[in-house]
């Protein structure tokens, strides 16, 4: 647990729209993503998908974005565009703490 962390803690709620930048490549994401949300309707080519939450969903679209070099290491990198629609924000909480555990890759 990290210093100062409180283990009783309620975790941080989920806003319905937000971005992340990944460290990963499209191919590598969709295989992620269709690993942990297999009912997930992915549209490769266009860099999107349709994951059912509830009654509701979340949208996903990415786009590359330059490699991040670290020396002669090139790590390619997405920004991914998170929309929740009509899901609860208990519900968005509690789907994004397993698919951030799913996502998760070691390193460290």
């Amino acid at each position: 647990m990290p210093d100062g962390a409180d283990a009783g803690a309620q975790p941080e709620a989920v806003p319905p729209r937000f971005e992340r930048e990944l460290t990963a490549s499209a191919a590598e994401w969709e295989r992620m993503v269709g690993l942990v949300c297999p009912d997930a309707r992915l549209v490769s080519m266009q860099g999107r998908a349709w994951i059912p939450v509830g009654a509701g969903g979340l949208s996903l679209r990415w786009r590359d974005l330059p490699p991040v070099a670290l020396g002669a290491v090139r790590l390619p990198r997405l920004r991914v565009r998170f929309r929740f629609r009509a899901v609860p924000a208990d519900r968005r909480t509690s789907f994004m703490q397993d698919f951030d555990r799913g996502t998760r890759r070691g390193g460290g």
